[in-house]
């Protein structure tokens, strides 16, 4: 857009009023705001996860664009618009004219004070680049909160930054409820919780990139690498979502077997996958958070191993600024990459560091991999699954892998490091055994350090209680013994 271009836009939206729009300046205005709010509208509502039944609420419709837009995805359901401008309502009823002709949407005047619904009412609620007109908005989210359902969804789009010619009573609303760029420590917060997100990118009106906060670049580059470190589980997830819908983030009853308010009340943790579970830190200053732990496993301390969770209960942990409160489902296996890349292009899975956190019970992990470009590799079977399969049994730990598929160009011989934190000391033996009976059980060698070892071999860091234990593997079925 060009300079002369901006400036016409802007005296549009001041003649328009956009904080109730009226007469034909403000239709201009609203049908300007319907075109530049696209992409940003489209982005917000793609977190939600439509059903199609849903009643649907837009406070603020304005122009009527976002509820034309959140039409296409309800088929029985309703949409109902509301406005305190009486230009914002006809303007709305006019571009959704077909959808209440048809009964699917009704717009109505009516203010975010006093919704004229009754409680309980709607699945989703969304209000875009209108809440910092909102007149009282602790009481006016009350109110929203009144007519939304106990299990709904509440989206609030607000592009906020700071530039000349805000009127006061937005710049008051900026400042009381912090709707601007994030301070140094929350860009580190947020940047944490990106890291276990399907996309983790930084967006913002003002300093989205992380070199703006030199202070904190360390932890910064620590939680940017952590993503290409969980590549291979994450790309794992990414299948399991293309062939059976599984969300990668997931909540806590996901599976069913953490049942009641308990657990579906909780609006800051998550699963990542089935086997770990993110509880972000959200606001500044905090040091340490209340972490509820889902039933069915105990849940392990990714930082610190040696600390167990019971299933079902509720700790105090720990949350240093540099610290992403995460934890592992006792029996998991996390597949790593830990070879220092740049871009996912370098991304090689022919070497893979597999993360087993040991469990009395036989648990179980597959994961994913194929060429990285096709994107037909699932309907064409161009694809490989590796299964890991564990248990530790008193003094002695097996891990089994086996494989099926595979793909063109895959590599004949993988090399896989198993890692098994909390291993209190070095085992008297480690050894690889084949299927085939007739096969003699290969006594692995222990190495002075990991990077000693070039093809097969086991060693010990005494210091963090770790076992590493490196094979080779050419798709047969192995099985790892320690003891």
């Amino acid at each position: 857009m060009t300079n002369d271009e901006m400036i016409q836009q802007k005296k549009i939206t001041n003649a328009g009023n956009p904080a109730k729009p009226t007469g034909e300046a403000g239709e201009k205005m609203l049908a300007r705001m319907n075109e530049s709010h696209a992409a940003l509208t489209a982005w917000g509502l793609s977190f939600f996860h439509w059903q199609g039944d849903e009643e649907v609420l837009d406070i603020g419709c304005g122009g009527g664009a976002n509820l034309r837009r959140m039409s296409g995805h309800i088929k029985n359901g309703h949409l109902t618009g509301v406005d305190y401008a009486k230009t914002s309502v006809e303007t709305s009823r006019q571009t959704n004219a077909a959808d209440i002709a048809a009964g699917k949407m009704d717009i109505r005047e009516g203010s975010v004070e006093a919704l004229p619904f009754a409680d309980d009412s709607f699945d989703k609620i969304t209000t875009v680049e209108s809440f910092y007109f909102w007149p009282n908005p602790p009481e006016n989210l009350k109110e929203v909160h009144r007519v939304l359902k106990k299990s709904g969804t509440f989206l609030l789009i607000a592009e906020i930054y700071d530039h000349p010619g805000l009127s006061e009573e937005v710049q008051e609303n900026i400042k009381n409820y912090r709707l601007y760029n994030p301070t140094p420590e929350l860009y580190v917060r947020w940047l944490q919780a990106g890291t276990f997100s399907p996309m983790l990118r930084t967006h913002a009106q003002h300093k989205p990139e992380p070199y703006n906060y030199p202070q904190y670049e360390d932890i910064s580059k620590r939680y940017i690498k952590m993503r290409y470190e969980w590549l291979p589980y994450n790309y794992t997830l990414a299948y399991e979502n293309a062939t059976t819908g599984a969300p990668l983030a997931r909540p806590l009853n996901f599976r069913g077997d953490s049942q009641g308010r308990k657990y579906a009340d909780i609006p800051d943790e998550y699963l990542w996958g089935d086997e770990v579970l993110v509880a972000p830190v959200m606001t500044p200053g905090t040091r340490s958070r209340k972490v509820t732990f889902p039933e069915g496993s105990q849940w392990v301390d990714w930082h610190n191993p040696t600390v167990y969770h019971r299933p079902g209960t509720t700790a105090t942990v720990k949350a240093p600024l540099d610290r992403l409160p995460l934890f592992v489902r006792a029996g998991a296996f996390i597949p790593q990459y830990m070879e220092q890349i740049e871009n996912v292009a370098q991304y090689d899975p022919r070497f893979l560091t597999i993360r087993y956190f040991p469990s009395t019970e036989e648990t179980s992990y597959t994961l994913f991999d194929d060429n990285h470009l096709s994107p037909t590799s699932i309907e064409d079977g161009q694809y490989r699954l590796d299964t890991f399969t564990g248990r530790r049994q008193n003094a002695e730990t097996q891990i089994r892998i086996s494989s099926r598929g595979g793909y063109e160009g895959m590599a004949d011989v993988r090399v896989f490091t198993l890692q098994i934190p909390n291993t209190l000391r070095a085992p008297r033996s480690v050894t690889v055994a084949t299927d085939d009976p007739a096969d003699v059980p290969l006594r692995l060698d222990r190495s002075a350090s990991l990077r000693a070892i070039r093809q097969q071999g086991w060693h010990y860091d005494a210091s963090t209680r770790t076992l590493s234990v490196r094979i080779t593997y050419t798709g047969n079925t192995l099985t790892v013994t320690i003891l």
